[in-house]
């Protein structure tokens, strides 16, 4: 057992060259990201004391990192099924002289304990592998405006490498090119939301984002048969044409994909009080992922174009650098800016023929 120092927490955990699920208590070094944006969205979000549930916390540094990081916490569950990992929990907790006294430690199944415990503000789903029999649950622990987190690390179902498999976990069709991993978030909040509209619950994207190895969202659980209803009703299809354009249709035809939700990834006031907290770490890629999402948000320009992809197309005959692109469409009065889906991809409100005009005279 190693003694590990993330953000503000000290915990003992076990490391692993090979990350898996057969640890003897889950440790993902990979995922101190992930915890990190999520302290700053729930600070974001929330300006209240919360109740917050973690039902799969491992060695438990997600909540004693919440704890020990400015979330303002008035009672904390902490639930693991391994009795290992709930030892665990114990010790890390005294490691790091925490105040137990509004802290819930259980062993039990998650779902078992969400189908009991109730009313929570925050809840965060971070499962090794697809979140899928947890989501139902979740949404009857996390009350009316709560927050509900989800972590999704199959990628390459959602992101087409097994598209069958996406079909019976995803109930969609995904797309195997540039446009893979925004569609595989899309579908991905796309059946959560199917999943919370049968409970008469809507839920409205905070944050979704996708970097390295997996999808992350946040979503506002409101209950409400119309704001579901209207959910829904922004579920489209991606058709994808052979010039590397593309568009959201209503019915599925040739060359579509999904269903998948074509609405805002984020909420804008949250995200730049997210962007303005995330200066407390030393971490750029997180402020510059925080940055280009609100952008994102702030012009709700669903997908992206690529260079290498309009190269691989034969729309350009060579591939421009993208710093340049993005200032010559904005020298043309159209919106742009990088995207966090590729290194080579940027986001424009220019139609396709507006981009080849473009890049021809940039390229001369």
């Amino acid at each position: 057992m190693d003694r590990i120092v993330e953000g503000k927490a000290r915990i003992y955990s076990y490391k692993s060259e090979k990350i898996s699920s057969e640890m003897p208590v889950f440790y993902n070094p990979v995922m101190t990201e992930n915890r990190t944006i999520s302290i700053i969205i729930a600070r974001s979000f929330f300006s209240r004391p919360i109740r917050a549930l973690f039902p799969l916390a491992a060695s438990g540094i997600r909540p004693i990192r919440f704890i020990l990081e400015g979330v303002d916490l008035k009672e904390v569950y902490i639930n693991d099924l391994n009795p290992r990992a709930v030892g665990l929990i114990k010790k890390n907790i005294k490691l790091n002289r925490i105040d137990n006294s509004n802290i819930t430690i259980t062993r039990e199944d998650a779902r078992i304990l969400m189908l009991k415990e109730r009313n929570f503000d925050y809840v965060d789903i971070d499962p090794f592998g697809a979140p899928n029999p947890f989501i139902e649950p979740a949404l009857n622990a996390v009350k009316h405006k709560g927050l509900l987190a989800v972590t999704a690390t199959d990628l390459s179902s959602l992101a087409g490498s097994y598209p069958s498999t996406c079909k019976w976990k995803y109930w969609a069709i995904p797309i195997r090119n540039h446009l893979k991993h925004e569609a595989g978030l899309r579908i991905l909040i796309r059946k959560i939301q199917l999943i919370a509209a049968q409970h008469e619950k809507a839920l409205i994207p905070i944050l979704c984002y996708y970097s390295k190895h997996y999808y992350r969202c946040f979503f506002q659980v409101l209950k409400s048969k119309n704001k579901a209803l209207r959910i829904i009703n922004n579920h489209r299809y991606l058709k994808y044409n052979p010039d590397t354009s593309y568009e959201l249709i209503d019915e599925q035809c040739g060359n579509t994909y999904g269903p998948l939700w074509a609405g805002l990834l984020g909420d804008r006031e949250t995200l730049r009080r997210a962007v303005d907290l995330s200066g407390e770490y030393e971490d750029k890629n997180i402020s510059r992922l925080l940055s280009l999402m609100l952008e994102d948000v702030s012009l709700n320009i669903p997908f992206f174009y690529d260079t290498s992809a309009l190269l691989s197309a034969g729309v350009i005959e060579k591939q421009p650098r993208i710093d340049s692109v993005i200032n010559a469409l904005r020298e043309n009065k159209f919106h742009a800016f990088r995207t966090i889906f590729s290194s080579t991809g940027f986001k424009t409100n220019a139609r396709i023929r507006d981009i080849k005009r473009i890049l021809s005279q940039l390229l001369v």
